[in-house]
């Protein structure tokens, strides 16, 4: 039986972020930047998607419609990790009303990022 790669999904326009991502995930997943819900479809056909990284700097129009799409459609566990500015707490909590697994200000999800990967690849 094959299994579909690992691959963790980050929802972002902010690039420089991505090769930092990509290290912390190392060989436990291929990392793949989204930025729609197409994207995302293109990503379930040939994937198994352990995570979804939300950059909750982007706009709400981009994040918020994707986490719900991976919410709805996925027959499997995945993880969903929204970080962003550690002052706007109004943000953050949307994200954890919108159900986001873990939500972290930037500084602590770089931090633990590589832990976190680890303990579900």
């Amino acid at each position: 039986m094959n299994e579909y790669p690992k691959k963790v999904l980050v929802i972002t326009k902010n690039l420089m972020l991505i090769p930092r991502i990509e290290s912390e995930a190392g060989s436990l997943a291929k990392v793949k930047k989204i930025s729609s819900i197409q994207n995302l479809k293109d990503e379930l056909k040939d994937s198994k998607i352990i995570a979804a990284l939300i950059d909750l700097e982007d706009s709400d129009s981009t994040w918020e419609p994707i986490l719900k799409e991976l919410q709805t459609t996925l027959e499997y566990p995945t993880l969903t990790i929204a970080y962003g500015p550690h002052k706007n707490i109004a943000l953050m909590d949307k994200a954890k009303e919108l159900g986001c697994d873990h939500v972290l200000a930037k500084g602590a999800f770089l931090t633990k990022l590589r832990s976190i990967l680890k303990s579900i690849a």
